[in-house]
């Protein structure tokens, strides 16, 4: 495939994720029907299983032949590889449910998950695929929380291109096999705006505070570094999630990165003009400076929104900061400084350090200096030839650490699990709930990524372009490492998060925390 091609079906692709099916609306619907029938405990306590079937039919033949962009001699290309981005999605999502289930002993007794494959006709060049995706849960052992949980799961964003997805609830009683049916419903593709918030134009009120300008130049411009840390955007669009660039318009047209053009002495007026015009909702900082320094260190603790299903919030909340807590003392005995918190904007916690000048320097500029090249080192050639290795590089070296320091916080560190978890999930230990691999199939477990540390951003007290809640910090600089009192609620958190209490809190000039 040409890249024309591919740039091409990107901007087809682009053009359809404009609509998504409506989950949100039957999710209500399913949820007030199964607390119903909770309520009458005597008709609850018969039921033998619930079970939930999604039927997805792919692709939307009619919808793309009704696409002007798509020229004829690309037509089938393009249905072919809409087609293939559904099947993909749906096959990995059914896999991870299914592994998902199998790695916890409570869930693997009390759900089950079968994926069945049709054709609408018996030439597969000319039909359209459908896939049947069917979930019982046992009704005593399980929880309507539980059921809720696994259908998000269904949620998908490659739906868009789907011709129609149907769901369907029914329920067993015991001793028969009949199913009687509680709801089944065609869900409705609707236009993004009307199922999903998205950062907009308005949203950039905190990026356009003077308080908040002084906040970024506090950390794009550390003191005693040479050069500045690297600035990745979000670019707000109408109806649209904001996308990512780093790249601006100024001055009647011209172009260049954001922190090419914005330097320590750039005076606010002119900030706020290149934030207007370019519509600038989100700013990302990067771990590293222009000069390919390293200045931050950065873990972003992030939970599924299943996790949010399954428990109160409240509860994950409170294992999200144990994690933290026992994370403390294994940074102070390695030697590392003290860190900070900042609550991510949607569903998990950064966790970042902010290194002082050369404090991890890259091995292979020192290897390949002269007066080292016939160092007689062991092992100095084998490092030097060996380019994959994380000592060649100062940020997969950095990466490297953080895992490790993640790893043993995981198995060696006092990490308390919430009563709660451990009774449901039938869990003994942090590994079972806690991975590093952002490729993991277990769609429970709590991601601890580092690959920050790779991709080199993190929000920057900005709002989150799908909560559009602000990631505001959770420890203050006398207290790195810990998290101040009001923040254990998770009320609190989410309440302070909000825009408008970022902003109140600029006004008064309460940015301390910040700094």
């Amino acid at each position: 495939m040409s890249t024309y091609y591919k740039s091409r079906i990107g901007y087809i692709i682009e053009d359809f994720q404009d609509k998504k099916f409506d989950f949100e609306t039957i999710r209500k619907e399913v949820l007030d029907k199964l607390n119903e029938i909770s309520h009458k405990q005597v008709f609850w306590k018969t039921l033998k299983e619930l079970s939930m079937t999604l039927t997805i039919t792919s692709p939307d033949v009619a919808a793309l032949m009704a696409y002007p962009k798509i020229k004829s001699h690309e037509f089938t290309a393009t249905v072919e590889d809409v087609a293939n981005r559904v099947k993909n999605s749906i096959t990995i999502v059914a896999d991870k449910i299914a592994h998902t289930i199998n790695y916890y002993s409570h869930l693997k007794r009390n759900i089950s998950l079968q994926h069945e494959i049709k054709y609408t006709e018996d030439d597969l060049d000319n039909s359209q695929r459908i896939d049947i995706l069917t979930m019982n849960f046992i009704a005593n052992n399980l929880g309507i929380k539980d059921v809720i949980a696994f259908y998000n799961l269904c949620d998908l964003n490659e739906f868009c291109f789907a011709k129609s997805v149907k769901i369907e609830f029914h329920a067993i009683k015991k001793g028969t096999t009949k199913a009687v049916s509680i709801i089944s419903s065609d869900l409705k593709k609707k236009e993004l705006t009307e199922v999903q918030n998205f950062l907009t134009v308005e949203d950039s009120k905190i990026l356009q505070h003077p308080a908040f300008f002084k906040i970024l130049k506090n950390y794009m411009f550390p003191e005693g570094y040479r050069s500045r840390a690297e600035i990745t955007l979000d670019i707000a669009q109408e109806s649209l999630i904001p996308k990512k660039r780093r790249t601006i318009v100024y001055d009647s047209g011209r172009k260049a990165k954001f922190h090419e053009v914005l330097t320590n002495i750039t005076p606010f007026t002119r900030y706020l003009q290149i934030i207007k015009e370019n519509n600038i909702s989100g700013i990302y900082l990067s771990v590293r400076s222009t000069n390919e320094e390293i200045l931050y260190l950065v873990i972003d603790i992030d939970v599924p929104s299943v996790f949010f299903k399954m428990f109160p919030k409240q509860i994950v909340w409170d294992l999200v900061l144990n994690f933290a807590d026992a994370l403390k003392p294994i940074v102070s005995r390695l030697g590392l400084p003290a860190f900070k918190i900042n609550y991510s904007g949607s569903k998990g916690i950064h966790i970042y350090w902010a290194l002082e000048p050369q404090a991890i320097s890259d091995f292979e500029k020192r290897v390949n200096l002269p007066e080292l090249s016939s160092s007689s080192i062991p092992g100095m050639r084998t490092l030097k030839r060996e380019k994959i290795s994380s000592i060649n590089d100062a940020f997969k070296f950095t990466k490297t650490l953080l895992q490790a320091i993640l790893l043993h916080t995981v198995y060696q560190g006092k990490i308390k699990i919430p009563q709660d978890i451990i009774q449901k999930l039938k869990v003994y230990h942090p590994y079972q709930i806690f991975r590093l691999s952002p490729d993991s199939k277990n769609c429970i477990s709590i991601l601890l990524d580092t690959s920050s540390q790779a991709k080199g951003v993190f929000r920057l007290f900005s709002p989150h372009p799908s909560s559009r809640r602000v990631s505001i910090p959770l420890s203050n600089f006398n207290t790195e490492g810990v998290v101040l009192e009001k923040y254990r609620n998770y009320q609190n958190v989410l309440n302070d998060a909000k825009i408008e209490n970022v902003l109140e809190q600029f006004e008064k000039n309460e940015i301390d925390l910040y700094l």
